[in-house]
Protein backbone atom coordinates (compact mmCIF):
# COMPACT_ATOMS: atom_id res chain seq x y z
CA UNK A 1 0.00 0.00 0.00
CA UNK A 2 1.47 3.23 -1.02
CA UNK A 3 1.45 5.95 1.75
CA UNK A 4 3.76 8.52 0.28
CA UNK A 5 5.35 9.78 -3.10
CA UNK A 6 8.52 11.62 -2.88
CA UNK A 7 7.27 12.65 -0.10
CA UNK A 8 3.74 14.04 -0.87
CA UNK A 9 1.02 11.97 1.01
CA UNK A 10 -1.59 10.37 -0.98
CA UNK A 11 -3.16 8.06 2.03
CA UNK A 12 -6.42 10.21 1.57
CA UNK A 13 -6.42 11.89 -2.02
CA UNK A 14 -8.84 10.47 -5.00
CA UNK A 15 -7.58 8.33 -7.29
CA UNK A 16 -6.95 10.95 -10.26
CA UNK A 17 -4.96 12.93 -8.04
CA UNK A 18 -2.34 10.05 -6.70
CA UNK A 19 -2.27 8.77 -10.41
CA UNK A 20 -1.16 12.60 -11.25
CA UNK A 21 1.81 12.72 -8.67
CA UNK A 22 3.00 9.08 -9.44
CA UNK A 23 3.12 9.94 -12.95
CA UNK A 24 5.65 12.99 -12.54
CA UNK A 25 9.04 13.25 -14.09
CA UNK A 26 11.56 12.66 -11.82
CA UNK A 27 15.03 10.66 -11.82
CA UNK A 28 14.31 9.00 -8.85
CA UNK A 29 10.98 7.59 -7.20
CA UNK A 30 10.28 7.60 -3.79
CA UNK A 31 7.54 5.57 -2.51
CA UNK A 32 7.14 5.05 1.34
CA UNK A 33 4.84 2.09 1.82
CA UNK A 34 2.84 0.03 4.33
CA UNK A 35 2.96 -3.64 3.93
CA UNK A 36 1.26 -6.74 5.87
CA UNK A 37 3.53 -9.40 7.01
CA UNK A 38 1.84 -12.78 5.61
CA UNK A 39 0.45 -14.11 8.91
CA UNK A 40 1.18 -18.13 9.89
CA UNK A 41 0.55 -19.82 12.62
CA UNK A 42 3.21 -20.61 14.75
CA UNK A 43 0.80 -24.20 16.29
CA UNK A 44 -0.83 -25.93 13.22
CA UNK A 45 -3.10 -27.30 15.97
CA UNK A 46 -4.34 -23.64 16.50
CA UNK A 47 -6.60 -23.52 13.23
CA UNK A 48 -7.04 -26.88 11.66
CA UNK A 49 -6.30 -27.15 7.93
CA UNK A 50 -10.44 -27.38 6.36
CA UNK A 51 -10.82 -28.60 2.97
CA UNK A 52 -11.62 -25.65 0.71
CA UNK A 53 -14.51 -26.56 -1.44
CA UNK A 54 -15.27 -23.85 -4.23
CA UNK A 55 -17.70 -25.83 -6.34
CA UNK A 56 -19.18 -22.95 -8.71
CA UNK A 57 -17.09 -20.99 -11.16
CA UNK A 58 -18.82 -17.99 -12.68
CA UNK A 59 -18.02 -15.88 -15.92
CA UNK A 60 -19.31 -12.30 -15.02
CA UNK A 61 -19.01 -8.96 -17.09
CA UNK A 62 -18.84 -5.18 -15.75
CA UNK A 63 -19.06 -2.30 -17.87
CA UNK A 64 -17.35 1.03 -17.06
CA UNK A 65 -19.26 4.18 -17.58
CA UNK A 66 -15.77 5.55 -18.52
CA UNK A 67 -12.13 4.08 -18.68
CA UNK A 68 -11.24 5.73 -15.20
CA UNK A 69 -14.17 4.37 -13.34
CA UNK A 70 -13.62 2.39 -10.02
CA UNK A 71 -15.40 -0.70 -9.89
CA UNK A 72 -14.77 -0.84 -6.23
CA UNK A 73 -13.36 -3.99 -4.94
CA UNK A 74 -11.09 -4.44 -2.37
CA UNK A 75 -8.77 -7.33 -3.50
CA UNK A 76 -6.40 -9.48 -0.67
CA UNK A 77 -4.37 -12.12 -0.58
CA UNK A 78 -4.71 -14.91 2.13
CA UNK A 79 -2.41 -16.80 3.89
CA UNK A 80 -3.08 -20.71 3.28
CA UNK A 81 -4.55 -20.60 -0.14
CA UNK A 82 -3.12 -19.16 -3.00
CA UNK A 83 -4.34 -16.40 -5.39
CA UNK A 84 -6.41 -13.03 -5.14
CA UNK A 85 -9.47 -12.85 -3.07
CA UNK A 86 -12.63 -10.40 -2.99
CA UNK A 87 -12.03 -9.15 0.05
CA UNK A 88 -15.00 -6.33 0.09
CA UNK A 89 -17.32 -4.13 -2.01
CA UNK A 90 -17.52 -0.68 -1.37
CA UNK A 91 -20.94 1.09 -1.04
CA UNK A 92 -22.38 2.38 -3.69
CA UNK A 93 -19.70 0.93 -6.43
CA UNK A 94 -20.20 -0.67 -10.10
CA UNK A 95 -19.64 -4.27 -8.47
CA UNK A 96 -21.80 -3.68 -5.45
CA UNK A 97 -24.67 -2.09 -7.57
CA UNK A 98 -24.19 -4.86 -10.30
CA UNK A 99 -24.74 -7.48 -7.70
CA UNK A 100 -22.66 -10.38 -9.41
CA UNK A 101 -19.44 -10.65 -7.38
CA UNK A 102 -19.60 -11.36 -3.63
CA UNK A 103 -17.11 -11.57 -0.86
CA UNK A 104 -14.54 -14.22 -0.60
CA UNK A 105 -14.99 -14.77 -4.17
CA UNK A 106 -11.85 -16.15 -5.72
CA UNK A 107 -10.39 -14.44 -8.95
CA UNK A 108 -8.88 -17.02 -11.46
CA UNK A 109 -8.45 -14.38 -14.09
CA UNK A 110 -8.90 -11.25 -15.35
CA UNK A 111 -9.44 -10.47 -19.37
CA UNK A 112 -7.97 -14.02 -19.74
CA UNK A 113 -4.86 -13.14 -17.60
CA UNK A 114 -4.81 -16.38 -15.06
CA UNK A 115 -4.98 -14.89 -11.61
CA UNK A 116 -4.76 -18.12 -9.79
CA UNK A 117 -1.18 -17.43 -8.27
CA UNK A 118 -1.47 -14.02 -8.74
CA UNK A 119 -1.18 -10.82 -6.41
CA UNK A 120 -3.64 -8.35 -5.91
CA UNK A 121 -1.53 -5.46 -7.35
CA UNK A 122 -1.58 -7.55 -10.85
CA UNK A 123 -5.20 -7.57 -10.75
CA UNK A 124 -5.80 -4.11 -10.09
CA UNK A 125 -3.34 -2.98 -13.23
CA UNK A 126 -5.79 -5.67 -15.12
CA UNK A 127 -8.64 -3.48 -13.99
CA UNK A 128 -6.73 -0.23 -14.54
CA UNK A 129 -6.35 -1.04 -18.07
CA UNK A 130 -9.59 -2.06 -19.01
CA UNK A 131 -11.40 0.44 -20.96
CA UNK A 132 -14.78 -0.29 -21.48
CA UNK A 133 -15.63 -4.19 -19.64
CA UNK A 134 -13.95 -5.89 -17.19
CA UNK A 135 -14.33 -10.07 -17.82
CA UNK A 136 -13.96 -12.33 -14.18
CA UNK A 137 -13.20 -15.15 -14.18
CA UNK A 138 -14.84 -16.02 -10.63
CA UNK A 139 -14.77 -19.24 -8.23
CA UNK A 140 -17.15 -19.38 -5.69
CA UNK A 141 -17.36 -21.39 -2.09
CA UNK A 142 -20.26 -23.02 -1.81
CA UNK A 143 -19.32 -24.82 1.18
CA UNK A 144 -18.67 -23.52 5.04
CA UNK A 145 -14.52 -23.45 5.46
CA UNK A 146 -12.42 -22.27 8.48
CA UNK A 147 -13.17 -18.84 10.20
CA UNK A 148 -11.49 -15.78 8.49
CA UNK A 149 -9.65 -13.30 10.95
CA UNK A 150 -12.56 -10.94 11.76
CA UNK A 151 -13.89 -14.08 13.32
CA UNK A 152 -11.05 -15.69 15.18
CA UNK A 153 -10.60 -13.13 17.51
CA UNK A 154 -12.97 -13.49 20.45
CA UNK A 155 -13.46 -10.88 23.62
CA UNK A 156 -15.52 -11.15 27.03
CA UNK A 157 -17.15 -7.74 28.47
CA UNK A 158 -14.00 -6.74 30.06
CA UNK A 159 -11.41 -7.12 26.96
CA UNK A 160 -10.27 -10.26 27.48
CA UNK A 161 -10.18 -13.35 24.86
CA UNK A 162 -12.71 -15.64 24.83
CA UNK A 163 -11.76 -19.41 23.31
CA UNK A 164 -13.12 -20.26 20.25
CA UNK A 165 -14.17 -24.02 19.02
CA UNK A 166 -12.16 -24.67 15.32
CA UNK A 167 -13.69 -28.20 15.12
CA UNK A 168 -15.75 -30.25 17.97
CA UNK A 169 -12.61 -32.34 19.30
CA UNK A 170 -10.48 -29.45 20.26
CA UNK A 171 -10.81 -26.78 22.01
CA UNK A 172 -8.15 -23.79 21.82
CA UNK A 173 -8.09 -20.71 23.52
CA UNK A 174 -5.20 -17.70 22.73
CA UNK A 175 -3.56 -15.78 25.58
CA UNK A 176 -1.32 -13.37 26.59
CA UNK A 177 1.25 -14.76 29.13
CA UNK A 178 3.38 -12.48 31.57
CA UNK A 179 6.41 -13.55 32.39
CA UNK A 180 9.47 -12.03 35.25
CA UNK A 181 12.67 -12.31 33.79
CA UNK A 182 16.00 -11.85 35.73
CA UNK A 183 18.61 -10.99 33.60
CA UNK A 184 22.61 -11.22 35.38
CA UNK A 185 25.12 -9.53 33.44
CA UNK A 186 28.65 -7.58 33.52
CA UNK A 187 28.18 -4.01 33.90
CA UNK A 188 30.23 -3.17 31.05
CA UNK A 189 28.34 -5.79 29.06
CA UNK A 190 25.16 -4.78 26.55
CA UNK A 191 21.89 -6.96 26.42
CA UNK A 192 22.47 -7.97 22.80
CA UNK A 193 18.91 -6.93 22.10
CA UNK A 194 16.92 -4.16 20.03
CA UNK A 195 14.07 -2.65 20.28
CA UNK A 196 10.93 -0.99 19.14
CA UNK A 197 7.66 0.54 19.60
CA UNK A 198 6.92 3.63 21.73
CA UNK A 199 4.94 7.06 21.94
CA UNK A 200 4.34 8.11 17.87
CA UNK A 201 6.41 5.32 16.93
CA UNK A 202 4.70 4.13 13.71
CA UNK A 203 3.13 7.52 11.71
CA UNK A 204 0.03 7.87 13.39
CA UNK A 205 0.14 4.50 16.00
CA UNK A 206 1.44 4.57 19.14
CA UNK A 207 2.89 0.91 19.95
CA UNK A 208 3.99 -1.14 23.09
CA UNK A 209 7.75 -1.46 23.28
CA UNK A 210 8.34 -4.83 21.47
CA UNK A 211 11.98 -6.88 21.19
CA UNK A 212 12.76 -6.27 17.17
CA UNK A 213 16.30 -8.74 17.52
CA UNK A 214 18.28 -10.49 19.44
CA UNK A 215 22.27 -10.76 18.63
CA UNK A 216 23.39 -13.69 18.83
CA UNK A 217 25.46 -14.81 22.06
CA UNK A 218 24.63 -11.70 23.55
CA UNK A 219 23.13 -11.72 27.18
CA UNK A 220 19.32 -12.09 26.24
CA UNK A 221 20.20 -14.84 23.64
CA UNK A 222 22.12 -16.66 26.37
CA UNK A 223 19.59 -16.71 28.91
CA UNK A 224 16.67 -17.46 26.08
CA UNK A 225 13.69 -16.65 28.15
CA UNK A 226 13.04 -13.01 26.20
CA UNK A 227 12.32 -13.59 22.66
CA UNK A 228 11.43 -11.58 19.71
CA UNK A 229 8.12 -10.01 19.83
CA UNK A 230 7.88 -9.71 23.35
CA UNK A 231 6.13 -7.28 24.43
CA UNK A 232 8.66 -5.02 27.42
CA UNK A 233 6.05 -3.74 29.83
CA UNK A 234 8.85 -2.98 32.55
CA UNK A 235 12.49 -2.77 33.52
CA UNK A 236 13.88 -3.05 36.87
CA UNK A 237 10.23 -1.49 37.92
CA UNK A 238 9.99 1.13 35.59
CA UNK A 239 7.21 1.05 33.43
CA UNK A 240 7.71 1.23 29.49
CA UNK A 241 4.02 1.27 28.82
CA UNK A 242 3.77 5.08 28.12
CA UNK A 243 7.35 5.87 26.42
CA UNK A 244 8.75 6.71 23.35
CA UNK A 245 11.52 4.30 21.77
CA UNK A 246 14.41 6.90 22.78
CA UNK A 247 13.18 6.78 26.43
CA UNK A 248 12.85 3.24 26.84
CA UNK A 249 16.40 2.70 25.14
CA UNK A 250 17.88 4.75 27.42
CA UNK A 251 16.49 2.56 30.59
CA UNK A 252 17.35 -0.11 29.06
CA UNK A 253 21.23 1.22 28.68
CA UNK A 254 20.81 2.19 31.84
CA UNK A 255 20.42 -1.35 34.11
CA UNK A 256 23.03 -2.60 36.34
CA UNK A 257 24.71 -6.16 36.61
CA UNK A 258 20.69 -7.53 37.61
CA UNK A 259 17.82 -6.57 35.35
CA UNK A 260 14.53 -7.56 36.08
CA UNK A 261 12.30 -7.54 33.06
CA UNK A 262 8.30 -8.15 32.98
CA UNK A 263 7.02 -9.03 29.52
CA UNK A 264 4.33 -10.22 27.26
CA UNK A 265 4.37 -12.99 25.62
CA UNK A 266 1.77 -14.60 23.02
CA UNK A 267 0.73 -18.46 23.59
CA UNK A 268 -2.29 -20.29 21.83
CA UNK A 269 -2.90 -23.10 24.16
CA UNK A 270 -4.70 -26.29 23.41
CA UNK A 271 -6.62 -26.97 26.68
CA UNK A 272 -7.20 -30.92 25.10
CA UNK A 273 -3.85 -31.99 25.45
CA UNK A 274 -2.21 -29.03 27.56
CA UNK A 275 0.63 -28.28 25.25
CA UNK A 276 1.95 -24.51 24.46
CA UNK A 277 2.34 -23.17 20.90
CA UNK A 278 3.90 -19.82 19.74
CA UNK A 279 1.20 -17.69 18.15
CA UNK A 280 3.55 -14.94 16.60
CA UNK A 281 4.12 -15.22 12.44
CA UNK A 282 6.55 -17.32 11.31
CA UNK A 283 7.91 -18.62 14.32
CA UNK A 284 11.11 -19.50 12.58
CA UNK A 285 11.70 -16.08 12.54
CA UNK A 286 10.48 -15.30 16.07
CA UNK A 287 13.08 -18.27 17.84
CA UNK A 288 15.65 -16.79 15.38
CA UNK A 289 18.38 -14.56 17.19
CA UNK A 290 19.87 -13.31 13.38
CA UNK A 291 16.56 -11.48 11.61
CA UNK A 292 14.95 -8.87 13.00
CA UNK A 293 11.40 -10.39 13.59
CA UNK A 294 7.81 -7.63 12.38
CA UNK A 295 4.53 -7.60 13.90
CA UNK A 296 1.52 -8.06 12.30
CA UNK A 297 -1.80 -6.27 12.36
CA UNK A 298 -2.71 -10.19 14.01
CA UNK A 299 -0.41 -10.19 16.91
CA UNK A 300 -1.67 -6.47 17.79
CA UNK A 301 -5.40 -7.65 18.24
CA UNK A 302 -4.33 -10.26 20.75
CA UNK A 303 -2.93 -8.01 23.44
CA UNK A 304 -4.89 -7.04 26.57
CA UNK A 305 -6.61 -3.87 26.24
CA UNK A 306 -4.84 -2.04 28.64
CA UNK A 307 -2.17 -1.71 25.92
CA UNK A 308 -4.75 -0.09 23.41
CA UNK A 309 -3.84 2.93 22.06
CA UNK A 310 -7.13 4.14 21.41
CA UNK A 311 -8.65 7.88 19.44
CA UNK A 312 -11.89 9.68 20.13
CA UNK A 313 -13.09 10.76 16.63
CA UNK A 314 -15.93 13.06 16.56
CA UNK A 315 -18.19 12.46 13.75
CA UNK A 316 -21.33 14.68 12.28
CA UNK A 317 -24.06 12.87 9.95
CA UNK A 318 -23.78 14.76 6.04
CA UNK A 319 -26.73 15.96 4.16
CA UNK A 320 -27.66 12.31 3.39
CA UNK A 321 -27.75 11.42 7.09
CA UNK A 322 -24.99 8.71 6.47
CA UNK A 323 -21.48 8.51 8.47
CA UNK A 324 -19.85 6.76 6.11
CA UNK A 325 -18.96 3.23 7.66
CA UNK A 326 -19.92 -0.17 7.66
CA UNK A 327 -19.10 -2.23 10.53
CA UNK A 328 -18.83 -6.68 11.11
CA UNK A 329 -18.73 -8.77 14.39
CA UNK A 330 -20.89 -8.28 17.70
CA UNK A 331 -22.53 -10.50 19.44
CA UNK A 332 -23.85 -14.11 18.08
CA UNK A 333 -25.18 -16.61 20.40
CA UNK A 334 -23.60 -19.81 18.49
CA UNK A 335 -20.30 -18.01 17.99
CA UNK A 336 -19.68 -15.85 20.87
CA UNK A 337 -18.81 -11.87 21.59
CA UNK A 338 -16.64 -10.65 18.79
CA UNK A 339 -14.77 -7.36 18.61
CA UNK A 340 -16.44 -4.56 16.00
CA UNK A 341 -14.57 -3.71 13.02
CA UNK A 342 -14.31 -1.25 10.82
CA UNK A 343 -15.67 -3.01 7.40
CA UNK A 344 -15.55 -0.21 4.55
CA UNK A 345 -15.68 3.15 4.05
CA UNK A 346 -17.58 5.31 1.68
CA UNK A 347 -16.13 8.05 -0.21
CA UNK A 348 -17.24 11.15 0.47
CA UNK A 349 -18.71 10.71 3.62
CA UNK A 350 -17.95 11.80 7.11
CA UNK A 351 -16.09 8.98 7.75
CA UNK A 352 -14.05 9.28 4.76
CA UNK A 353 -13.33 12.99 5.22
CA UNK A 354 -12.57 13.16 8.71
CA UNK A 355 -9.48 10.83 7.24
CA UNK A 356 -8.32 9.21 10.84
CA UNK A 357 -10.80 5.93 10.05
CA UNK A 358 -9.27 3.44 8.61
CA UNK A 359 -10.56 -0.57 7.53
CA UNK A 360 -9.78 -2.94 9.99
CA UNK A 361 -10.37 -0.76 12.98
CA UNK A 362 -11.73 -1.88 15.73
CA UNK A 363 -14.56 0.04 17.24
CA UNK A 364 -14.73 0.42 20.81
CA UNK A 365 -17.33 2.74 22.33
CA UNK A 366 -19.95 5.03 20.88
CA UNK A 367 -20.60 8.19 22.73
CA UNK A 368 -18.69 7.08 25.99
CA UNK A 369 -20.65 3.83 25.61
CA UNK A 370 -18.93 0.78 25.54
CA UNK A 371 -19.71 -1.54 22.66
CA UNK A 372 -18.70 -4.79 23.65
CA UNK A 373 -20.85 -7.61 24.03
CA UNK A 374 -23.67 -5.79 21.40
CA UNK A 375 -25.14 -7.76 18.55
CA UNK A 376 -24.11 -6.68 15.41
CA UNK A 377 -27.51 -5.67 14.20
CA UNK A 378 -28.27 -3.40 17.80
CA UNK A 379 -25.11 -1.59 17.29
CA UNK A 380 -25.90 -0.60 13.73
CA UNK A 381 -29.62 0.70 14.88
CA UNK A 382 -28.01 2.34 17.63
CA UNK A 383 -25.70 4.36 14.56
CA UNK A 384 -28.58 4.97 12.34
CA UNK A 385 -30.83 6.78 15.62
CA UNK A 386 -28.41 8.39 17.27
CA UNK A 387 -28.67 11.92 16.21
CA UNK A 388 -26.46 15.02 16.19
CA UNK A 389 -22.54 14.28 16.72
CA UNK A 390 -21.23 11.06 17.42
CA UNK A 391 -18.05 10.25 19.64
CA UNK A 392 -16.55 6.49 18.51
CA UNK A 393 -13.27 5.48 20.33
CA UNK A 394 -11.13 3.41 17.97
CA UNK A 395 -7.98 1.26 18.45
CA UNK A 396 -6.45 1.54 14.96
CA UNK A 397 -2.89 -1.45 14.75
CA UNK A 398 -0.59 -0.58 12.14
CA UNK A 399 -1.57 -3.35 9.05
CA UNK A 400 -5.29 -2.35 8.84
CA UNK A 401 -6.76 -1.44 5.82
CA UNK A 402 -6.48 2.22 4.46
Amino acid sequence: MILKVNGIDIRNVPHSYALFVLTQPCQVLRLTVLREQKYQCGNPGLFPDVPYHRDENLHITLNKSNPEQQLGIKLIRKAHEDGVFVFNLLEGGLAARDGEIREDDKVLAINGHDLQHGSPESAAQLIQASKKQVHFSISRQTRRQTPDILQETGWDCHGNHLPFIADKSALHAVTCQEKVVIVRKDNAESLGMTVAGGLSSHRDWNLPIYVLSVEPGGVISRDGRIKTGDILLNVNGIDLTGVSRGEAVAHLKNVSSSVVFKALELKACETTEGENGDLLPDANLRTSSQSEWSPSWVMWLELPRSLYSCKEIVLRRNTAGSLGFSIVGGYEENSGNRPFFIKSIVEGTPAYNDGRIRCGDILLAVNGRNISGMAHASLARMLKELKGKLTLTIASWPGTFL
